[in-house]
């Protein structure tokens, strides 16, 4: 019996005491529109790696709107490793509380039933919302019988790493802030290697960098450069005359300062009298940088032939003729005056691959 007695008081000692911590929601920052998309999964503790995510590699969370208003949540990895299967986990979110617009729940079953709900709060946002944010801290904890039954917290990013300026101790202390036992947790940073088109940890590829086309500019050169956080960029091009169809006189600009959030890029024209935020988005469809004015810059992609011949688009260097330029293997030009003495135009210059 005095065992007993002992064994029930220790229980309800532990009941009063393990509870979930008071955590705060960021509510006054979250809007569920700019929070949808993609997002790459930076840490997360131990205890859920080992249950969900076992050998799972290059680990992805996508939100995107059901028809009914509740929210598609698509976790993705590859097993095994950076070359592994593809696997999806597809689950039910929606909003909880309506006067706790970033405290979620997300349902793996029977999504028709709130029972079925597990937390997802977001606790801590980096950037804004008008830019989709840059950095989420997303926590969940419940409590059973007294007991913590389940806490798990996750660092998500919009690019496979942090942005420039911010550590993964930074978003550690943010989260101690809220009161969150970040050690307790035993948390987990991803190794993003072999990832995400990343040849090393630190250096992701992005859909952005590369030479462009400019409809509004013929025969200009546009250039994008992401450096290896995949979020510092500079925008480089040149201006002719106005109205000229090959970027006649030419006068180089740049490197503007730019930032690359997920499949958003921000350019700061202010150097050649424009905003100094102007924000334009990646068009997959149409492969190229689309601006708000419905002006696309066309991705010039490097054209290379199995045979005798190699693709240059010598118009991109202020080519007259506009067109494709092929020349023998080998040989290449950079600059408009190196195609004119490597191409007779009536013989050799051509709209289309040569067969």
């Amino acid at each position: 019996m005095k065992f007993a007695t002992a064994l029930l008081t220790s229980l309800l000692a532990v009941s009063a005491t393990a509870t979930c911590p008071d955590v705060a929601t960021a509510d006054d920052k979250f809007e569920l529109d700019a929070y949808m998309g993609k997002w790459y999964e930076v840490a997360k503790n131990a205890g859920f790696a080992r249950i969900f995510e076992r050998n799972g590699f290059c680990i992805t969370a996508e939100y995107s709107e059901n028809d009914d208003g509740t929210i598609k949540v698509d976790n993705g990895q590859l097993v095994g490793g950076p070359d592994g299967k593809e696997n999806h986990a597809i689950a039910t979110g929606k909003q909880m509380d309506p006067d706790s617009p970033a405290k979620l729940g997300v349902s793996f079953f029977l999504p028709s039933q709130d029972f079925s709900y597990q937390d997802y709060w977001i606790v801590d946002l980096v950037g804004s919302a008008a830019d989709s944010y840059q950095v989420a801290v997303v926590y969940s904890c419940e409590t059973k019988l007294g007991f913590i039954d389940n806490s798990n917290m996750w660092i998500l990013s919009r690019t496979p790493e942090l942005p420039n300026g911010l550590t993964i101790e930074d978003m550690y202390d943010r989260a101690r802030a809220l009161n969150i036992d970040v050690e307790g947790l035993k948390m987990i940073e991803n190794d993003i290697t072999g990832c995400f088109g990343a040849t090393e940890m630190g250096s992701p590829d992005s859909v952005f960098d590369g030479e462009y086309s400019d409809p509004n500019h013929p025969g200009c050169a546009r250039s994008v450069s992401v450096a290896g956080d995949g979020v510092t960029a500079a925008v480089s091009g040149e201006d002719g005359d106005e109205g000229s169809p090959d970027c006649a006189n030419a006068i180089a600009w740049g490197p503007l300062e730019a930032s690359v959030n997920g499949n958003s890029i921000k350019i700061d024209f202010s150097p050649k009298g424009g905003p100094s935020d102007l924000t334009a988005s990646y068009d997959l469809d149409n492969d190229g940088i689309l601006f708000s004015d419905g002006n696309l810059w066309s991705k010039i992609e490097e054209n290379t032939l199995s045979g005798s011949d190699e693709g240059l688009k010598c118009w991109h260097h202020g080519f007259e003729n506009g067109g494709l330029v092929w020349l023998p293997t080998g040989e290449s030009c950079s600059t408009a005056t190196d195609c004119v003495n490597t191409c007779d135009c009536d013989a050799t210059c051509s709209a289309t691959s040569p067969q």
